[in-house]
């Protein structure tokens, strides 16, 4: 073609062969500028445009004299089309700007393979001869996955989102997947080791903005956990319902959304469930729809069932909201107290039961909430319809054996229970029992575990893998304390138990403080602040732990919250017959390093302050341990412990914190320790952050003996939870374990002995 053919600017430009263009070009949205028109030279233009990104390798072949520019086209600068050919093929317009010189032979040539391209899009096969360019867009979507599971820090996935559009669509897949919204993210996520994007509750406003903006996010969002704290004293502050706003966004739109949890239990017991705001929103907003169902109760009730989000997880705190679920219901949980059960006594209806029928997760976190709903179901299998919950393969419960009990019906039956619910297809259980404190009995709870082992557990019928022991407090009844003892050093019953666990939480004393220990061969002692040890009970105390250790081969994740109140005092003292072997800070004492010497130093100076006095000697006890002469240089806390135990029950009291236990015994429940975000150390607290840092590494010191000891006997441990102190196994080679602590300054390999 000449340049004396076509007149720029001032011709029309002709339409294309074929197509509906007009005959006047439309302006562009972008125009395409190229270094030759800058220039002025319309002359010797290159028509390099062809992109091979556009083409089947298969059953398409470029005119010749074409291969060489499409194999060339990205060194290419002046071609006057490569943006527009490398614009999605959505994008390309019919017609050109008449502004710019145009060979129309080659222009329907490409335009012709464009539009065999389009067609085959969808019929287009990759063979294994094809070429790949190198580039993360070819990389199979499993291992761009992987990748992106790497990044640990949630900082570095957010900078990593922004770095192009590719890895932005990658990245927000699993930035808005599961969200837990907190109170103050930036000191919380930091310490956080999970699978969840944390969202700080002043954000909320800015989360909710981009959902609304963008349709693409939407429908990332599978889970959604409120996980802030309201004000404890009054609800009046409470002025927000936190469901609202998600409400809108996710019933007026697609998506994916499955569980809305709220852990903010005053917020939840202020604004009622998801499930009744649900309710009431509809009837409100389709009032004629729900009228002529007003005299058919029941079909009224189906209708509204049907037009309910379809979620699988709901928090009810009303029995009777069992009833009411819609049928995409698999996991449902009952937080309330019997002063807030408001409606009519709890009845199960036909709906209600084959909504129980589908349940996969059950939990039950108050005591009143599992008596209600035992009874009733208990009840219930007397109907024609009756089948034991069959598909239950998570299920928490709480029970208290009360006082003036006649005939018996509070404490645990396992073989009720079993009535009920099919307890050989549970695979993970969280049991959170207490005998009252004026209930004179030591064997219910051994009860429930012996027809355990003689139903299930020696019959290998059991598949459960996820345990959770909980003792609901105060846990200070010697009754049940020595239930506990009998059961944990049974070793034929953990073994049987242990088979195949992996998860293991265990929480039985929960005091407020380090106790006394008084030697005597009493089983009880008059002081509350005391507990007795003998030989007998320190030999059963070791013989528990041992048979836990021994026992669970196939754990992964061990977590005891109530280490340092009640397993570490008892795997320290080694012996009774002289008085400084009683010393519970015997831990603290077995590293001699430089880090430790100084931090038993810091801990001897921080002891001495008012602060960390004795409250009214009730700490004070008569024993002063002897301090030998040659440790004096190593700053050993063993001149006298008691003048230490105020501080050591400051600092373990603000470790176990980070693990976040209020309430697990209203809506929280210890099989999801996966979502639990750790408490942080308050910046306004009593020892700065720095020294508690250094004292909290003086304490990862001194268990390095435990965690040795673990790793010896547990070959898949991943996680170490000690009284809050966390863990972190990276297995390198078959006689090595890198372990480091996620919250505190240590990181060391350990060998382990085969």
């Amino acid at each position: 073609m000449s340049s004396s053919s076509l007149q720029i600017g001032s011709e029309l430009v002709p339409s294309v062969p074929g197509s509906r263009a007009p005959s006047a070009a439309p302006t562009p949205k972008s125009s395409f500028i190229f270094a030759d028109q800058l220039a002025g030279s319309t002359k010797d233009l290159s028509y390099s445009f062809i992109n091979s990104e556009f083409l089947d390798d298969v059953d398409m072949e470029l005119p010749r004299g074409f291969r060489s520019t499409a194999q060339t086209y990205k060194t290419t600068s002046t071609s006057a089309f490569r943006n527009m050919t490398s614009t999605p093929r959505s994008h390309h317009p019919t017609s050109l700007p008449k502004s710019l010189p145009i060979d129309w032979n080659l222009f329907n040539k490409q335009f012709e393979l464009n539009q065999k391209l389009k067609l085959s899009k969808l019929k287009r096969k990759r063979t294994v001869s094809e070429e790949f360019e190198n580039n993360f867009e070819n990389l199979p979507y499993h291992v761009i996955d992987f990748i992106s599971d790497c990044v640990e820090s949630q900082s570095d996935l957010i900078n990593w989102s922004q770095t192009c559009r590719f890895f932005n669509r990658m990245v927000n897949k699993r930035l808005y997947s599961h969200v837990i919204l907190v109170d103050n993210i930036s000191d919380r996520c930091k310490h956080y080791d999970g699978k969840y994007t944390l969202v700080d509750s002043k954000n909320y406003p800015k989360f909710l903005a981009s959902l609304c903006a963008n349709d693409e996010l939407v429908p990332l969002v599978n889970e959604i956990v409120i996980d802030t704290s309201s004000n404890h004293s009054s609800y009046d502050s409470l002025d927000e319902n936190i469901y609202a706003a998600l409400y809108d966004i996710f019933l007026t739109q697609n998506n994916n959304l499955d569980v809305l949890q709220n852990l903010d239990y005053n917020n939840l017991k202020k604004f009622d469930s998801l499930l009744n705001y649900n309710r009431a929103h509809l009837i409100k907003h389709n009032y004629n729809k729900y009228t002529d169902y007003y005299h058919e109760s029941e079909n009224m009730e189906d209708l509204i069932r049907r037009d309910l989000l379809h979620l699988t997880n709901f928090q009810l705190l009303d029995l009777n909201d069992i009833n009411r679920l819609p049928v995409s219901a698999k996991d449902v949980s009952f937080a309330l107290e019997h002063e807030f059960q408001r409606n009519a006594k709890f009845q199960l209806t036909l709906a209600g039961w084959d909504t129980l029928q589908r349940l996969t997760t059950l939990k039950l976190h108050t005591p009143y909430a599992f008596d209600q709903f035992l009874k009733e179901a208990y009840r219930f299998r007397n109907s024609d319809t009756y089948q034991r919950l069959g598909n239950i393969t998570t299920l928490s419960i709480a029970n208290i054996h009360k006082v003036d009990d006649r005939n018996q019906e509070s404490r645990l039956s396992f073989h009720k229970l079993n009535s009920v619910i099919d307890l050989s297809r549970v695979e993970a259980l969280e049991l959170k029992l207490k005998c009252h404190e004026r209930v004179q009995c030591n064997y219910c709870i051994m009860q429930f575990m012996t027809d355990w082992f003689e139903e299930l557990l020696s019959n290998d019928h059991s598949n459960l893998k996820k345990l959770s022991l909980i003792s609901l407090p105060p846990s200070s009844n010697y009754n049940v304390n020595t239930q506990w003892d009998s059961i944990l050093c049974n070793a034929n019953f953990l073994e049987k138990l242990g088979e195949n666990l992996e998860f293991f939480f265990i929480n039985l004393n929960d005091f407020p403080y380090m106790p006394i220990f008084e030697k005597t061969s009493a089983q009880e002692v008059q002081d509350s602040l005391k507990l007795p040890i003998n030989e007998s009970i320190l030999k059963i105390r070791k013989l528990m732990y041992t048979n836990i250790v021994h026992s669970f081969k196939k754990l992964e994740l061990l977590v005891m919250p109530d280490y340092f109140y009640n397993w570490a005092v008892y795997n320290n003292i080694s012996d009774l017959s002289r008085d400084e072997n009683v010393n519970f800070l015997n831990f603290l004492d077995s590293c001699l390093c430089n880090c430790c010497c100084e931090g038993r130093q810091l801990f001897k100076e921080y002891s001495r302050r008012t602060a960390f006095k004795d409250f009214k000697g009730r700490f004070q006890t008569e024993w002063r341990y002897n301090q030998p002469q040659a440790v004096t240089s190593y700053n050993k806390l063993n001149d006298n412990p008691d003048s230490y135990r105020i501080l050591f029950n400051y600092m373990i009291r603000e470790l176990k914190n980070r693990i976040p236990l209020k309430q697990v015994n209203t809506v929280q429940s210890s099989l999801d320790y996966h979502k639990f975000v750790p408490n942080v150390y308050s910046k306004y607290a009593v020892i700065p952050e720095e020294d508690f840092l250094k004292l909290t590494k003086l304490i990862t010191h001194g268990l390095r003996k435990d965690v040795q000891r673990l790793l010896d006997a547990l070959p898949n441990l991943k996680r170490i939870n000690f009284g809050g102190v966390l863990f972190k196994c990276f297995k390198i080679s078959k006689d090595k374990v890198r372990v480091k602590a996620m919250y505190d300054d240590f990181e060391e390999i350990f060998n382990i002995v085969q």
